[in-house]
């Protein structure tokens, strides 16, 4: 029987009503959870910088994008928010903050209870797409496959969490490579071809959790700014990283965030996959500027964090591209081939930066890192005020 509380689940799709579908407040609660998550992992990042602490602080985080990622697909194409939904999805944030609250000995005295918190997340996707399955039949070929897989793997996280090391973890490579296999089949994609997703409310997902994860950077200096006395040198860094940041956010929202994305070919795997390495290089910019600001703006810079400030600043400079290359805007009359050549010019200017900034001084560095994520929003103002002939109204959700 249904009624304001009780309802099964429905199939969404994006030609269902004319009316824009918007981001839920429980989405948006859902994603509080993350904040913190992220936070935990640039934390760990902070106190590993290392060829192996970043394998380590890599390997986490695709962990945790992969789990909001397997519910924002699932939201994205089920429409329901009855109590069982609710319950679900607060039981599944349960088991994210315990991953959260793991990070720090995940790889020691905590991966037992981190692999079995991620399989609490996996297990909580699967009974909502059985679920889901149950109430809507066209879309349970495609829900059967996914709990199918998805509980494979899940089953090998939690027989990890019993397991001494290294075995553990390949039994963590193994689960995760199932993860990603299950939708990424050729069957699976031949199955999601049928029931296509809400591309205006998937872009505004990933462009809340991109924002989520940028301003991680602004909480790492912040935090520690409060508890040092910072010299003129540090707030001047700062100032320059304020500048990296915001170039990066404008060229992800002002040219890709929203925009349309291609239909042909791989292009939706390359801007859903894209956001990944993004995302992650965001959050180790954020702790790359908090290495610069607050420990070394006056002093030498150590190689580690100028690899990983540059590292990370590339990352995001060249899956921006990659976005942009993939998506098209009706408002822009700047082509998005020429856009990504000046984003992958900027990242190999940044590249160069690596290895000849060891000669330059941390404020020399993050000024020159600062103009070089500037300069492609400046040549892309430029460009569009010497082209001639009206917009056209931009693509937006």
């Amino acid at each position: 029987m249904m009624n304001a509380h009780w309802h099964p689940p429905q199939l969404h799709t994006a030609h269902d009503t004319e009316e824009e579908r918007k981001v839920t407040w429980l989405e948006l609660f859902y994603d509080l959870v993350y904040v913190a998550t992220i936070i935990q992992l640039g934390n760990w990042l902070s106190d590993n910088v290392s060829p192996s602490g970043f394998a380590g602080f890599f390997f986490l985080f695709v962990l945790i994008w992969w789990s909001w990622t397997g519910i924002t697909f699932y939201i994205n194409r089920i429409v329901v928010d009855d109590v069982w939904h609710r319950v679900l999805i607060f039981v599944q944030m349960f088991a994210i903050a315990v991953m959260a609250i793991s990070v720090n000995g995940a790889f020691g005295e905590k991966a037992g209870q981190f692999a079995l918190a991620y399989a609490g997340v996996r297990l909580i996707l699967i009974a909502l797409y059985l679920r889901a399955g149950t109430h809507i039949p066209e879309a349970r070929p495609l829900t059967r496959r996914y709990a199918t897989g998805f509980a494979l793997a899940a089953v090998l996280w939690i027989i990890s969490a019993f397991l001494p090391a290294p075995l553990r973890y390949a039994f963590w490579a193994g689960g995760l490579a199932l993860d990603f296999a299950t939708p990424l089949s050729r069957r699976s994609r031949q199955m999601n071809a049928r029931i296509a997703p809400d591309v205006p409310h998937m872009s505004e997902r990933y462009g809340l959790l991109t924002i989520i994860v940028l301003g991680e950077s602004f909480v790492k200096v912040i935090s520690s700014a409060s508890d040092e006395h910072l010299g003129f040198a540090a707030l001047i860094s700062g100032m320059f990283g304020m500048i990296a940041a915001c170039s990066l956010w404008w060229l992800y929202f002002d040219n890709v965030a929203g925009a349309m994305v291609r239909a042909t070919g791989r292009a939706p795997y390359v801007w859903i996959y894209s956001h990944l390495p993004l995302a992650l290089g965001l959050t180790a910019f954020g702790v790359g500027i908090k290495k610069l600001v607050i420990l070394h703006a006056g002093d030498p810079f150590a190689d580690k964090y100028r690899l990983l400030i540059c590292g990370a600043v590339i990352l995001c400079l060249v899956f921006i591209a990659l976005i942009d290359l993939v998506t098209v805007q009706s408002e822009q009359r700047t082509s998005s081939q020429t856009r990504a050549q000046l984003r992958f010019g900027a990242a190999a200017v940044v590249l160069l930066l690596a290895f000849v900034g060891a000669w330059l001084p941390p404020l020399g560095l993050i000024v020159l890192i600062a103009c070089a994520c500037a300069a492609p929003v400046v040549v892309d103002l430029l460009l569009e005020s010497r082209k001639s002939g009206p917009l056209t109204r931009p693509v937006t959700h």
